[in-house]
């Protein structure tokens, strides 16, 4: 082998070695801001911002929040500053936001939407289960069984129909995106116990058991379960 491509074939493995130890380099910077950011500004908020790219000192992040990118603005000294501290020395000079067009458009991240989309899927399907039930089932012939069919599908086409309807409630009165992850559970968590609520009441009326004390015991049951759920919130943000 002549010393030429000897020489070739230490410079493109000193270059493969190079590109690798950028890549790592890269990547430990983007896992330090993803760190620094969840815990300064929590999971719901921290996923709207996105670390795109890091060059030549320069840290490129896209959000599709404009609450995000102005919050960002406001932070990034301090946000550089601890993320310099994190990597032990000045690696990142300047922060570079930018805004994600295509999802400020649609005014929703792509993981919502995605949960939007599934969400009235399954929402529509249930209530054509429920139909179809309703409609060829008889429950003298088929016994407990249909009766499950029934109730199961009325609950889960239910607690679709309710949270979409309060999560678009939600987002028609504030429209603030950084709250949106928690509004999509707020409003779930609600959808789940009201049609729990109206499928008992619903089976405890065929059974002629219905009364307005049982009503508010699980009216009462509900409220319980909602306070606990806004205590433990609480607990997990302080």
């Amino acid at each position: 082998m002549s010393f030429d491509a000897l020489r070739n074939i230490i410079a493109q493995r000193m270059r493969a070695t190079d590109q690798q130890s950028g890549e790592l380099r890269i990547a430990r910077i983007f896992d330090a801001w993803r760190d620094i950011l969840t815990k300064l500004w929590g999971v719901e908020r921290a996923v709207l911002v996105e670390p795109v790219s890091f060059k030549e000192g320069v840290l490129k992040i896209s959000t599709a929040s404009p609450a995000a990118k102005q919050q960002l603005t406001v932070e990034q000294v301090r946000l550089m500053n601890e993320l310099n501290r994190r990597l032990g020395g000045k690696v990142v000079q300047k922060l570079m936001i930018v805004s994600n067009g295509l999802m400020t458009a649609l005014g929703v991240m792509p993981i919502f939407g995605a949960y939007l989309f599934f969400m009235a899927t399954g929402t529509i399907l249930s209530w054509g289960a429920w139909y179809m039930v309703l409609n060829n089932v008889n429950p003298d012939e088929s016994g407990w069984i249909g009766y499950a069919m029934f109730y199961l599908t009325l609950v889960v086409a239910l607690i679709g129909t309710l949270s979409l309807l309060e999560l678009l409630i939600r987002k028609t009165i504030s429209r603030e995106q950084m709250a949106l992850a928690r509004d999509v559970r707020t409003s779930f968590r609600h959808g789940v116990m009201l049609a729990i609520i109206a499928a008992a009441s619903l089976g405890l009326a065929a059974e002629s058991l219905f009364t307005w004390w049982a009503l508010l015991i699980m009216l009462a049951v509900a409220a319980v379960i909602e306070y606990l759920s806004l205590v433990v919130q609480q607990a997990h943000r302080g």
